[in-house]
């Protein structure tokens, strides 16, 4: 025997009272049975405070017969969801097709078999208990929806308060420009930008982690902590990327990894150093032509302890910009599923008469757009401009000098030095210091990078910001680094010449060494206060 059920109603609507007792006869020992002589009388059941669970309705009633019933019953709200079954001695197919057009959800003939009328009450409120706890399940799904995409929203202004001008900066200052956007593919993403001016130095980043979603923005914003951490710690870009390599290796028990381009630009002097990790090369674009700027570098950040980073050293010239982009531009995909693709990039930039940071940045995001058409973004996408104006940068012939490699160049180093730094009016034992330590350099070139031909030359360049005076020492010798050499302690009588890198290293600030297109780079910084 079923188990009962008095808990649920079933209403019996029907204009002969010996239908309605043969009805309550099959069910009053699993439901509790209401009963209905005509539709208006039902009507009013179904609207009450307890409505049915489920209607038993005959079809041939007067003044309102079961279909009247039926289609009043599916328009209004507060009834529509109570299934309908027609009892009546009709059997036609068309009489059938009618009652489910109407919403019913069962159809029983007279004369009616009671385990049928069981079997089929027993099935529609079956369905009905589940289609409740379907609709209960959904609305718990929906509220957990709606309140994760809340917290998602959240994590968006946190990640975006993250990146200056929350993820679109239209930088303008008179001696350069810098256009920069973050449009992640989710509510959150992977991509990073970064930038700060220190003086006369522009630092910047730019990267992409190798996810996307909140694992990947959660890796993002660490990475740029640590990058405004190393900023504070006034590290080269190489330097910076090794320091933060190191810190996102440990602990990484997700194995993610950041491709990223680190650079610092002088505004004064245009000079651009800039360290890759894994990253796009970026591309520079002046008002003839466009080209790759290639940027050589070591592995994605966190995916290896020991990576070395180097820098690679450039010179902008005036009126030049710098675009540096994440791979949601190369690889952007269209309703087709072709890519974007590098090519379709280089030559929009080569084209285009466009050379300031913001139209550069508009028209290739523009162009990107139109390429995705309705399709989906498949990545996040970052992009960054800088143009170069350099209105401060006024070259003079006393910045270089060519020397050969040849000690009696020396006396036409100090007079370039002196030269140089006059208006600066340092003090008499910086001047003697910068002096012996570019006599080290030069001895050391001789020594140890060239092949003792007079007609090799040595190029020395001189630059000067609102901190340093910067050497850049360039030969075309064998490759050899300076600073991988220790020759012993440095006493205090300093005196020119044989004393090498542990010198130069004691009055100096900074050192650097860059192999760079089959030529020494070595440069020296030393801080001065007038």
């Amino acid at each position: 025997m079923q188990q009962a059920n008095l808990q649920q109603t079933v209403l019996v609507v029907d204009d002969t009272p010996e239908n309605i007792m043969i009805m309550t006869e099959i069910l009053r020992d699993l439901y509790r049975v209401k009963a209905a002589t005509n539709g208006r009388k039902a009507l009013l059941i179904a609207e009450s405070e307890n409505p049915p669970d489920i209607i038993l309705l005959d079809i041939m009633m007067p003044e309102m017969d079961g279909y009247e019933v039926c289609r009043q019953l599916s328009k209004n709200t507060s009834t529509k969801s109570i299934p309908v079954i027609f009892v009546t001695a009709m059997g036609q197919e068309e009489d059938e097709t009618k009652g489910l057009e109407l919403g019913a959800v069962d159809y029983i003939t007279k004369p009616v078999s009671p385990a049928i009328v069981r079997a089929r009450v027993k099935t529609q409120l079956t369905l009905k208990n589940n289609m409740a706890e379907l609709r209960s399940a959904y609305a718990i799904i929906e509220a957990q929806k709606e309140r994760m995409q809340t917290e998602l929203n959240v994590g968006r202004e946190i990640q975006m308060s993250m990146v200056p001008c929350a993820g679109a900066a239209s930088i303008r200052e008179d001696d350069y420009q810098l256009y920069s956007i973050l449009h992640p593919a989710r509510t959150v993403g992977g991509d990073l930008y970064y930038f700060q001016q220190n003086g006369n130095i522009l630092h910047f980043v730019i990267g992409d982690v190798s996810d996307k979603g909140v694992a990947a923005a959660l890796f993002m914003a660490k990475t740029v902590a640590l990058y405004t951490a190393a900023l504070n710690g006034k590290m080269s870009p190489c330097e910076i990327f090794t320091y933060m390599n190191r810190a996102l290796f440990e602990n990484n028990t997700a194995c993610m990894f950041v491709t990223a381009l680190c650079g610092s630009l002088n505004l004064a002097t245009g000079e651009l150093v800039m360290a890759n990790a894994g990253h796009l090369h970026p591309i520079q674009k002046t008002q003839s032509t466009s080209n790759e700027l290639v940027v050589e570098g070591g592995m994605p950040l966190g995916l290896m302890e020991d990576t070395l980073y180097q820098n690679v050293i450039y010179r902008l010239a005036p009126e030049t910009s710098l675009l540096m982009y994440t791979d949601g531009i190369s690889e952007a995909f269209n309703p087709t599923g072709s890519q974007y693709e590098e090519e379709k990039l280089l030559t929009l930039i080569e084209q285009t008469a466009e050379i300031s940071a913001e139209s550069l940045g508009s028209l290739l995001l523009a162009d990107v757009e139109k390429f995705i058409d309705t399709a989906e973004q498949s990545d996040d996408i970052t992009l960054m401009v800088i143009h170069y104006n350099s209105i401060n940068q006024k070259p003079a012939p006393s910045d270089r000098i060519e020397l050969s490699q040849n000690t009696s160049e020396c006396c036409r180093l100090y007079d370039f030095l002196t030269s140089g730094v006059d208006h600066l009016k340092l003090s008499k034992e910086f001047l003697h210091e910068l002096k012996l330590v570019s006599e080290e350099i030069l001895v050391n070139i001789i020594s140890h990078g060239g092949d003792g031909r007079s007609g090799d030359i040595v190029e020395v360049a001189l630059s000067i910001d609102t901190e340093s005076v910067h050497l850049t020492f360039i030969d075309s010798g064998r490759a050899f680094n300076p600073l991988q050499h220790n020759d012993g302690a440095v006493d205090k009588d300093f005196s020119a010449g044989g004393m090498g890198i542990t010198l130069v290293k004691s009055l100096t600030d900074k050192q650097m060494y860059v192999r760079d297109r089959e030529q020494n780079k070595f440069t020296v910084s030393k801080n001065y206060i007038l």
